[in-house]
Protein backbone atom coordinates (compact mmCIF):
# COMPACT_ATOMS: atom_id res chain seq x y z
CA UNK A 1 0.00 0.00 0.00
CA UNK A 2 1.24 3.48 -0.90
CA UNK A 3 0.39 6.51 1.21
CA UNK A 4 -0.51 9.24 -1.25
CA UNK A 5 1.19 12.65 -1.05
CA UNK A 6 -0.58 15.80 0.09
CA UNK A 7 0.44 18.13 -2.74
CA UNK A 8 -1.35 18.07 -6.11
CA UNK A 9 1.85 17.86 -8.15
CA UNK A 10 3.38 15.06 -6.09
CA UNK A 11 0.07 13.20 -6.21
CA UNK A 12 0.17 13.26 -10.02
CA UNK A 13 3.87 12.35 -10.22
CA UNK A 14 2.98 9.31 -8.14
CA UNK A 15 1.06 7.94 -11.15
CA UNK A 16 4.40 7.67 -12.95
CA UNK A 17 5.90 5.84 -9.96
CA UNK A 18 3.00 3.39 -10.03
CA UNK A 19 3.65 2.77 -13.73
CA UNK A 20 7.24 1.83 -12.91
CA UNK A 21 6.18 -0.44 -10.05
CA UNK A 22 3.82 -2.31 -12.35
CA UNK A 23 6.48 -2.51 -15.06
CA UNK A 24 8.93 -4.21 -12.68
CA UNK A 25 6.34 -6.18 -10.74
CA UNK A 26 3.40 -6.76 -13.12
CA UNK A 27 1.54 -9.08 -10.74
CA UNK A 28 1.62 -6.62 -7.85
CA UNK A 29 -1.72 -5.22 -6.66
CA UNK A 30 -1.19 -1.53 -5.95
CA UNK A 31 -3.36 -0.04 -3.21
CA UNK A 32 -3.19 3.71 -2.63
CA UNK A 33 -4.44 5.58 0.43
CA UNK A 34 -5.07 9.21 -0.50
CA UNK A 35 -7.04 12.35 0.27
CA UNK A 36 -7.36 12.92 -3.50
CA UNK A 37 -9.05 9.71 -4.74
CA UNK A 38 -10.45 11.45 -7.85
CA UNK A 39 -6.90 11.76 -9.24
CA UNK A 40 -6.52 7.98 -9.44
CA UNK A 41 -9.91 6.87 -10.72
CA UNK A 42 -9.88 4.79 -13.91
CA UNK A 43 -6.15 4.11 -13.55
CA UNK A 44 -5.76 0.48 -14.65
CA UNK A 45 -2.54 0.10 -12.65
CA UNK A 46 -4.28 0.71 -9.32
CA UNK A 47 -6.10 -2.19 -7.69
CA UNK A 48 -7.84 -0.26 -4.90
CA UNK A 49 -8.19 3.34 -3.71
CA UNK A 50 -8.70 4.09 -0.01
CA UNK A 51 -9.79 7.58 0.96
CA UNK A 52 -7.82 8.95 3.91
CA UNK A 53 -6.58 12.23 5.33
CA UNK A 54 -3.30 13.52 3.93
CA UNK A 55 -0.24 12.85 6.11
CA UNK A 56 1.40 15.78 7.84
CA UNK A 57 4.46 15.25 5.68
CA UNK A 58 4.02 14.26 2.07
CA UNK A 59 6.35 11.94 0.22
CA UNK A 60 8.18 12.46 -3.04
CA UNK A 61 6.81 10.03 -5.59
CA UNK A 62 10.17 8.35 -6.26
CA UNK A 63 10.31 6.90 -2.74
CA UNK A 64 8.08 3.87 -3.42
CA UNK A 65 10.38 2.92 -6.29
CA UNK A 66 13.50 3.30 -4.14
CA UNK A 67 11.96 1.13 -1.43
CA UNK A 68 11.35 -1.64 -3.98
CA UNK A 69 14.81 -1.42 -5.50
CA UNK A 70 13.69 0.17 -8.79
CA UNK A 71 16.55 2.32 -10.06
CA UNK A 72 17.15 4.56 -13.10
CA UNK A 73 16.93 4.58 -16.03
CA UNK A 74 13.18 4.89 -15.73
CA UNK A 75 10.80 4.71 -18.67
CA UNK A 76 9.72 8.08 -20.19
CA UNK A 77 7.69 9.98 -17.60
CA UNK A 78 3.95 9.67 -18.11
CA UNK A 79 1.39 11.16 -15.77
CA UNK A 80 -2.21 9.94 -15.75
CA UNK A 81 -5.44 11.78 -15.05
CA UNK A 82 -8.82 10.83 -16.49
CA UNK A 83 -11.27 13.73 -16.91
CA UNK A 84 -14.80 12.46 -17.43
CA UNK A 85 -16.78 13.52 -20.48
CA UNK A 86 -19.56 15.08 -18.41
CA UNK A 87 -17.16 17.51 -16.73
CA UNK A 88 -15.43 18.30 -20.03
CA UNK A 89 -18.74 19.09 -21.71
CA UNK A 90 -19.89 21.24 -18.78
CA UNK A 91 -16.74 23.35 -18.82
CA UNK A 92 -16.55 23.55 -22.63
CA UNK A 93 -20.00 25.15 -22.66
CA UNK A 94 -18.69 27.96 -20.42
CA UNK A 95 -15.41 28.61 -22.21
CA UNK A 96 -14.31 30.11 -25.54
CA UNK A 97 -12.89 27.75 -28.15
CA UNK A 98 -9.39 29.21 -27.90
CA UNK A 99 -7.74 30.38 -24.70
CA UNK A 100 -4.63 30.17 -22.53
CA UNK A 101 -5.02 29.07 -18.90
CA UNK A 102 -2.89 30.56 -16.14
CA UNK A 103 -2.55 30.81 -12.37
CA UNK A 104 -0.47 33.75 -11.11
CA UNK A 105 -0.81 32.84 -7.45
CA UNK A 106 0.11 29.85 -5.35
CA UNK A 107 0.02 28.14 -1.99
CA UNK A 108 2.50 29.64 0.54
CA UNK A 109 2.65 26.25 2.26
CA UNK A 110 4.25 24.84 -0.92
CA UNK A 111 7.17 27.32 -1.03
CA UNK A 112 5.25 29.66 -3.33
CA UNK A 113 7.33 32.61 -2.13
CA UNK A 114 10.34 31.06 -3.87
CA UNK A 115 8.41 30.01 -6.99
CA UNK A 116 6.50 33.21 -7.74
CA UNK A 117 7.03 35.13 -10.96
CA UNK A 118 5.10 38.02 -9.46
CA UNK A 119 1.52 39.16 -10.05
CA UNK A 120 2.66 42.34 -11.81
CA UNK A 121 4.64 40.41 -14.41
CA UNK A 122 1.66 38.19 -15.18
CA UNK A 123 -0.42 41.34 -15.64
CA UNK A 124 2.18 42.84 -17.99
CA UNK A 125 2.12 39.66 -20.09
CA UNK A 126 -1.69 39.68 -20.30
CA UNK A 127 -1.56 43.32 -21.40
CA UNK A 128 1.09 42.53 -24.01
CA UNK A 129 -1.03 39.69 -25.41
CA UNK A 130 -4.28 41.62 -25.69
CA UNK A 131 -5.19 39.54 -28.76
CA UNK A 132 -5.26 36.35 -26.64
CA UNK A 133 -8.00 35.20 -24.27
CA UNK A 134 -6.72 34.20 -20.83
CA UNK A 135 -8.58 32.11 -18.25
CA UNK A 136 -7.44 32.42 -14.64
CA UNK A 137 -7.83 29.46 -12.29
CA UNK A 138 -6.92 28.99 -8.64
CA UNK A 139 -8.24 29.78 -5.19
CA UNK A 140 -11.26 32.07 -4.87
CA UNK A 141 -9.15 34.37 -2.68
CA UNK A 142 -6.38 34.79 -5.30
CA UNK A 143 -5.90 38.29 -6.69
CA UNK A 144 -7.64 38.59 -10.06
CA UNK A 145 -5.76 39.75 -13.12
CA UNK A 146 -7.27 42.51 -15.23
CA UNK A 147 -8.67 41.45 -18.61
CA UNK A 148 -9.01 37.71 -17.98
CA UNK A 149 -11.95 35.31 -17.65
CA UNK A 150 -12.44 34.46 -14.00
CA UNK A 151 -12.68 30.75 -13.17
CA UNK A 152 -11.20 30.93 -9.68
CA UNK A 153 -12.68 29.03 -6.78
CA UNK A 154 -14.37 26.17 -8.61
CA UNK A 155 -15.77 23.53 -6.25
CA UNK A 156 -13.85 20.54 -7.64
CA UNK A 157 -10.30 20.03 -8.85
CA UNK A 158 -11.55 18.02 -11.85
CA UNK A 159 -13.26 21.16 -13.18
CA UNK A 160 -9.87 22.86 -13.17
CA UNK A 161 -8.47 19.77 -14.90
CA UNK A 162 -11.11 20.07 -17.61
CA UNK A 163 -10.25 23.74 -18.19
CA UNK A 164 -6.55 22.91 -18.52
CA UNK A 165 -7.32 20.05 -20.91
CA UNK A 166 -9.47 22.31 -23.11
CA UNK A 167 -6.87 25.10 -23.24
CA UNK A 168 -4.58 25.76 -26.18
CA UNK A 169 -1.70 26.16 -23.75
CA UNK A 170 -0.90 26.92 -20.13
CA UNK A 171 1.29 29.46 -18.35
CA UNK A 172 2.36 28.43 -14.87
CA UNK A 173 5.19 28.70 -12.40
CA UNK A 174 6.50 25.49 -10.80
CA UNK A 175 3.27 24.22 -9.22
CA UNK A 176 0.74 21.41 -9.20
CA UNK A 177 -1.08 22.80 -12.24
CA UNK A 178 2.08 22.23 -14.30
CA UNK A 179 1.91 18.49 -13.58
CA UNK A 180 -1.86 18.48 -14.06
CA UNK A 181 -1.37 19.95 -17.55
CA UNK A 182 1.10 17.20 -18.43
CA UNK A 183 -1.37 14.58 -17.19
CA UNK A 184 -4.10 15.92 -19.51
CA UNK A 185 -1.63 16.52 -22.39
CA UNK A 186 -1.74 20.31 -22.54
CA UNK A 187 1.63 21.93 -23.19
CA UNK A 188 2.76 24.86 -21.05
CA UNK A 189 5.31 27.57 -20.65
CA UNK A 190 6.69 26.96 -17.16
CA UNK A 191 8.50 29.64 -15.16
CA UNK A 192 11.11 28.11 -12.88
CA UNK A 193 12.32 29.86 -9.76
CA UNK A 194 14.87 28.42 -7.36
CA UNK A 195 12.56 26.38 -5.13
CA UNK A 196 13.15 23.08 -6.93
CA UNK A 197 15.34 21.66 -9.65
CA UNK A 198 14.02 21.28 -13.17
CA UNK A 199 15.75 17.92 -13.58
CA UNK A 200 13.59 16.46 -10.80
CA UNK A 201 10.22 18.04 -11.53
CA UNK A 202 10.34 19.35 -15.11
CA UNK A 203 8.67 17.82 -18.17
CA UNK A 204 10.28 17.94 -21.61
CA UNK A 205 6.90 18.40 -23.33
CA UNK A 206 6.81 21.94 -21.93
CA UNK A 207 8.78 25.07 -22.68
CA UNK A 208 10.74 25.36 -19.44
CA UNK A 209 12.15 28.83 -18.75
CA UNK A 210 14.87 29.10 -16.15
CA UNK A 211 17.66 31.53 -15.35
CA UNK A 212 20.17 29.73 -13.17
CA UNK A 213 21.74 31.97 -10.54
CA UNK A 214 24.35 31.18 -7.93
CA UNK A 215 21.85 30.59 -5.11
CA UNK A 216 19.58 28.09 -6.90
CA UNK A 217 18.13 25.58 -6.31
CA UNK A 218 17.22 26.88 -2.86
CA UNK A 219 14.65 24.33 -1.66
CA UNK A 220 16.57 23.21 1.45
CA UNK A 221 17.00 26.73 2.87
CA UNK A 222 13.73 28.09 4.19
CA UNK A 223 10.60 29.51 2.63
CA UNK A 224 11.54 33.06 1.65
CA UNK A 225 14.03 34.30 -0.95
CA UNK A 226 16.78 36.58 0.40
CA UNK A 227 17.92 37.65 -3.08
CA UNK A 228 14.81 39.47 -4.36
CA UNK A 229 13.89 36.55 -6.66
CA UNK A 230 16.75 37.37 -9.02
CA UNK A 231 16.08 34.17 -10.98
CA UNK A 232 12.54 35.33 -11.76
CA UNK A 233 13.50 38.95 -12.46
CA UNK A 234 15.59 37.74 -15.38
CA UNK A 235 12.49 36.21 -17.01
CA UNK A 236 11.00 39.39 -18.42
CA UNK A 237 7.34 39.62 -19.53
CA UNK A 238 8.51 40.36 -23.09
CA UNK A 239 10.67 37.22 -23.19
CA UNK A 240 7.93 35.01 -21.74
CA UNK A 241 5.40 36.52 -24.18
CA UNK A 242 7.60 35.50 -27.11
CA UNK A 243 7.90 31.94 -25.80
CA UNK A 244 4.16 31.64 -25.19
CA UNK A 245 3.41 32.86 -28.73
CA UNK A 246 5.89 30.28 -30.08
CA UNK A 247 4.07 27.55 -28.17
CA UNK A 248 0.67 28.66 -29.46
CA UNK A 249 1.92 28.62 -33.06
CA UNK A 250 3.53 25.20 -32.60
CA UNK A 251 0.39 23.77 -30.96
CA UNK A 252 -1.82 25.12 -33.77
CA UNK A 253 0.43 23.58 -36.43
CA UNK A 254 0.37 20.17 -34.76
CA UNK A 255 -3.43 20.21 -34.48
CA UNK A 256 -3.74 21.05 -38.19
CA UNK A 257 -2.24 17.70 -39.24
Amino acid sequence: MIKGPKALGDSLILTFAIDEIKRYFPNTKVIIATNRPYLYENNHNIYKIIKRHAPKFYYFARLPMDALGIKPPYSPRRLHLAVDDKTLTKMAQQLPKKFVVLNPSGNPAMSFDRRSWGFERYQQLVDLMCDTTFVQIGFATDQLLRGVLDFRGLPHMMEFAAIVKLAQAGLFHDCGFTHLAVAVQTRCVVLWGGASHISSYGHDTNINLIETVECSPCSPVGRYCEHNMRCMELLTPEFVTDKLRELLVDSAQKKSF
